[in-house]
Formats: structure tokens, sequence, C-alpha cells
């Protein structure tokens, strides 16, 4: 996609990763710079963060986790399993100014590619802020309805 560009995450993007997720997500889901922190300390290769026309546009941060287990919410010490089954988009976000241009779709793309580099054949997700209808385009199923963040969410998976 022209104008796009995904890079890895860096601690220096992190700024950029907060105002973003400042600008997408409701009180009740701003995690912070620490657990953000440390997803890209324990799996660095699935934070990733694009541009969109040189200006910051989204990110995303997913790492390998366990099937029916959705990573809680502020958890910022914390440990991959030792036998992941699922690939977990913890948290994905594009700036509204952003949106509508393809971006969720190439970082989910971009994400897919590492699941299968590991042999992990599902993804999983916790949509929130009514997004299950969106992530549905994408072909994940809804396998329940949660409380996350104190808030009503859909944990969700998508087989690659």
């Amino acid at each position: 996609m022209k104008g796009l560009r995904i890079k890895p995450t860096e601690a220096d993007d992190i700024p950029a990763v907060m105002a973003i997720q400042k600008a997408s997500y409701s009180c009740g889901y701003q995690e912070g710079q620490a657990v953000s922190l440390s997803i890209l300390r324990e799996f660095p290769q699935g934070c990733n963060f694009a541009f969109f026309d040189g200006k910051p546009a989204g990110y995303i941060f997913a790492h390998p986790w366990l099937k029916g287990e959705p990573r809680p919410l502020f958890l910022s010490q914390w440990s991959l399993p030792a036998s992941p089954d699922c690939f977990y988009i913890h948290d994905v976000a594009v700036h509204p100014d952003m949106r509508s241009k393809g971006i969720a779709a190439a970082l989910l793309e971009f994400s897919e590619g590492i699941a299968r580099s590991l042999g992990l054949n599902t993804i999983c997700l916790t949509a929130v802020q009514d997004s299950h209808t969106h992530w549905g385009k994408y072909k994940f199923e809804t396998c329940r309805r949660l409380e996350y963040g104190g808030m009503v969410s859909y944990y969700m998976q998508k087989k690659l």
C-alpha cells in the first residue's frame, strides 16, 4: 500500500503509541507505557508500528499465548507461556485520523505472518468498544462475551 510503512516498535516509539492509544480508547482501556514496554521486552517481534505518509498511524502488540485466556489488562510483570497454542493480539490501534486506509488490515496481515512462522495456526483477541463486528470482517469468530477492563467485550479467534 502506497504511503504505508510498518517497522518494528522501539522504545523511542512508545510516546507515539501512547498518543494513538489515548486517541483510540476510552480511559478504561488505556494501559500506559509500562504495559507496552513489557510486551516489547517479552516479545519484540510481535510489536510493530505503522507510519502513513511519514506520520505515526497505528501499532500492534501481539505475542504467543494460550487459547481461551484473554491476557489481563494493565499487567506489566508477566512472561510468555511455556507451551503457547495461539498468537494473541493484545493491543492494536489506528489513530482516528488515519482510519479507512487499510492500516489495521496491514498490521493484522503482518502479525499473521509472525504467527505462521511460529507454527501457531490460531490468532485470538479480545474485542473492546463494540469492535467485534469490525473483527468479524477479518474472519474472527466470537467465542464468548466477557467483562474486560470493567466493560462488555468479546473474546474472538481466527484460524489461519
